[in-house]
């Protein structure tokens, strides 16, 4: 399968069918997300899924309750060593090349894990 991603690439860390696709495809990736983004990290893991009865699918979404939540990549990224940082050049620029700081961390988004309602 081809992926034609190039129209996606417009905030693309924070597009959750695109990171599906690459799941979906088994491909490894990393992407760049918004601040605000949070994710499932480190002590900040989420409640296990509610176990129904023993009719239906069992259910597999995880939810946040008031000791389940998230963290923000900002606050994620505060809370890293600073020797986790490593300064990587990523791009000719006009006048001289581009560089930021990165740091590499395993992740789970932390989307679709709110019960609908009647769950």
């Amino acid at each position: 399968m081809t992926l034609n991603l190039e129209s996606q690439f417009e905030a693309y860390g924070d597009d959750t069918a695109l990171r599906d696709l690459l799941t979906e495809q088994q491909l490894v990736y990393a992407v760049g997300v918004r601040t605000g983004t949070t994710v499932w990290w480190g002590a900040h893991q989420p409640a296990a899924a509610p176990v129904s009865g023993r009719r239906g699918k069992t259910k597999t979404h995880h939810t946040r309750d008031e000791a389940h939540q998230p963290i923000s990549v900002l606050a994620l990224a505060q809370s890293l060593a600073p020797q986790r940082f490593r300064t990587i050049t990523w791009r000719e620029g006009t006048l001289e090349p581009l560089h930021s700081r990165f740091a590499r961390v395993r992740v789970r988004a932390a989307h679709r894990d709110v019960p609908r309602k009647g769950e």
